[in-house]
């Protein structure tokens, strides 16, 4: 959850104001001065994340992008990781049938699976870390 504090416009001032004022271009001014001057309007989602999962409980339903796992929302890895999923989906399908060496969606997921793990848990630690700010305790 959202600290209380950090819904308020001084929280929001210390969160996304730099400590020396000229630090910040005329864009950011205006952008700071409407975030701090609607904080009432602000609608403050729930955020989470999810462990990766690129099949259904069933294994009939390959999952891929948010639907495969959940990331802060920072730095659009909801997008970016939906495009790379299809990229190696495409790639490990491919591959398998043309080697004829898939027969099921879990086998097929599994591949998904091991050929993300790595790149996909790299975007989740950067997005996390950028979400500092939304984080309970800035953990």
């Amino acid at each position: 959850a959202t600290p209380a504090q950090a819904k308020t416009r001084d929280g929001l001032k210390a969160l996304f104001a730099p400590p020396d004022d000229q630090a910040v271009d005329a864009l950011g001014h205006l952008v700071l001065r409407n975030l701090l001057d609607h904080v009432d309007q602000i609608h403050w989602a729930r955020c989470q994340t999810s462990e990766p999962r690129y099949a259904d409980e069933r294994g009939r339903v390959l999952l891929l992008g948010d639907a495969a796992s959940g990331f802060f929302p920072m730095l659009t890895q909801g997008s970016a990781q939906a495009i790379e999923d299809a990229v190696v989906t495409f790639a490990v399908l491919l591959a398998a049938l043309d080697a004829d060496s898939v027969r099921s969606l879990p086998a097929a997921a599994k591949l998904v699976e091991t050929a993300r793990s790595d790149r996909r848990a790299l975007a989740a630690a950067l997005s996390k870390e950028h979400a500092h700010h939304m984080i309970q305790g800035g953990q």
